[in-house]
């Protein structure tokens, strides 16, 4: 993560002393009005743990969720299918059959 977050020449220290700045409600954006939002996970995800996704629907507007019970960005054979439906659901047109 800190590679990602601070680049290459970033280290463990500087992960655990710089990521407290990107937290979303520490900067109050999870409180402010946002677009419909789906939200897509596994329960089991390694990196991103579900406790951060059940923060989104504790904050903020209303939001629609998909957490299989597997592992990172929970992806399953439905997965796909679930975020088209809910996209075009957004849209206001049919998903394709």
């Amino acid at each position: 993560m800190a590679y990602a977050f601070l680049g290459d020449d970033a280290t463990f220290d500087d992960w655990v002393r710089e990521s407290p700045k990107l937290s979303l409600v520490d900067q109050g954006v999870l409180d402010q009005p946002c677009s419909a939002l789906l939200c897509v996970n596994g329960t089991k995800d390694s990196i991103f743990p579900i406790e951060d996704m059940y923060l989104l629907f504790e904050r903020g507007d209303p939001k629609t969720g998909f957490f299989p019970p597997v592992g990172h960005m929970g992806f399953t054979p439905r997965t796909a299918g679930v975020i088209l439906e809910w996209i075009c659901g957004q849209l206001g047109v049919a998903a394709a059959a």
